[in-house]
């Protein structure tokens, strides 16, 4: 009989025989972040340590119940490896504790193979861009009902843009499968606006918000292909198409705005903007019923007949 993974989107044949809904199981998944890496629960029984292989040699000596390391063989059969003096060398030798991996590499006595079969196929829409996400879909696969993260923080760049997202999405999964879920304090992960509740805190002064804003806007430099223009408040008809001259001298402004079909308005983020400055201007908001595209089409034409000349004396 097909048996229901919990958190999964549909039944399964190949859940382990050894969880249950009376099978309390704690799991504790270690990364090799120094910030928390210590704080984790080696010396209570009651939690299994899953240790991502990179912290191999920082946790306590036989402490760790398993290991992970789902990279291809090019990418471990290296000597200097994740701070090892000789890591394909540890991986052979090591015994007594398994390690899940692409395969059951027959030089790695204690390799088992990673189910990314079953795994892909129970939650086929969520993708799994790190290590410390596969840990996390394995324990959810073999029914863990309390998962814990040390040493897991993805505060690297080319983590936070590759891994840090997906990893949070996995521990919302965990969540809403029922799982308790508990993130060393010191992790970023899941944390971007700790303690401020959004909007009731995180915009509860003027200040606050004025902040938010020009982090918003300064966030948007270049948005939809365009390099950063100077705009002009508009007060009148006129200055809004004196503003759009300006920037239809922009080669990548013009792409933009032949990206905008006929029966098109602004873009919501570039008429967002437009309002916010001229609101720092105190302005008040551009009518919404004035669609300025049609003007800025004319000042782009304007614009191109009159190449290399000035418009009230900025440079073309």
């Amino acid at each position: 009989m097909s048996i229901q993974v919990t958190g999964a989107p549909r039944p399964h044949w190949g859940r382990p025989d050894s969880v249950g809904p009376n099978h309390r199981r704690k799991v504790a998944l270690i990364g090799s972040h120094s910030d928390s890496i210590l704080f984790a629960p080696y010396r209570d029984p009651s939690w299994e340590i899953w240790v991502h292989s990179s912290a191999g040699h920082l946790v306590p000596k036989g402490r760790a119940d398993r290991y992970y390391d789902c990279h291809p063989r090019h990418v471990f059969s290296v000597a200097r490896k994740n701070g090892f003096v000789d890591y394909y060398q540890w991986l052979k030798d090591l015994r007594g504790t398994e390690i899940w991996m692409q395969e059951a590499y027959a030089e790695i006595p204690c390799a088992k193979r990673y189910p990314i079969e079953a795994i892909t196929d129970l939650w086929p829409e969520v993708q799994l861009r790190s290590q410390a996400a596969l840990m996390m879909a394995h324990a959810l696969y073999e029914g863990v009902t309390e998962v814990g993260l040390w040493g897991i923080h993805f505060s690297h760049r080319s983590d936070i843009e590759e891994a840090r997202e997906n990893a949070a999405q996995w521990v919302g999964i965990l969540m809403g499968a029922g799982v308790r879920v508990r993130i060393a304090k010191q992790s970023p992960l899941c944390r971007k606006n700790a303690g401020e509740l959004y909007a009731y805190e995180t915009h509860d002064t003027p200040e606050k918000y004025q902040e938010r804003l020009e982090k918003f806007y300064a966030s948007m430099s270049g948005a939809g292909g365009m390099a950063p223009t100077a705009i002009t408040p508009c007060a009148t008809p006129d200055a809004l198409r004196h503003a759009a001259m300006l920037r239809a001298k922009n080669p990548n402004w013009l792409k933009a705005m032949k990206e905008i079909g006929p029966k098109e308005g602004m873009p919501p983020w570039l008429l967002e903007y437009e309002n916010f400055k001229r609101w720092q201007s105190g302005l008040p908001p551009m009518d919404p019923h004035f669609n300025p595209v049609d003007e800025m089409r004319i000042a782009e034409e304007e614009a191109t007949k009159e190449a290399g000349e000035e418009v009230d004396g900025v440079p073309a």
